[in-house]
């Protein structure tokens, strides 16, 4: 289950950006309503399992490495703060 989530660190900051761009940063809280509520109704349907049999460690280095580059990426496609354009060779 933990090998789909650097494509969802990935994925939810362009899909963030993209909606941003196109129809707005407020739709962002009409978009979460559905999904918290899917959300909710798998945690409560699921709030009785038994806990994993074997648990992981959790990878230090490659979390501070997954926040530093996304948050580089997305330094670097806001054009570094000062501007409204990408600063290519920021990125």
């Amino acid at each position: 289950m933990g090998e789909h989530q650097p494509a969802a660190a990935l994925a939810g900051p362009a899909l963030g950006a993209i909606f941003v761009a196109t129809v707005g940063w407020r739709w962002i809280f009409g978009v979460n309503l559905p999904v918290g509520v899917v959300a909710a109704a798998l945690l409560w349907r699921h709030r009785d399992a038994p806990p994993a049999a074997q648990r992981g460690r959790l990878d230090y280095v490659g979390a501070v490495t997954l926040t530093a580059g996304i948050g580089l990426l997305l330094f670097g496609l806001g054009g570094g703060g000062g501007g409204t354009s990408t600063d290519w060779p920021l990125m």
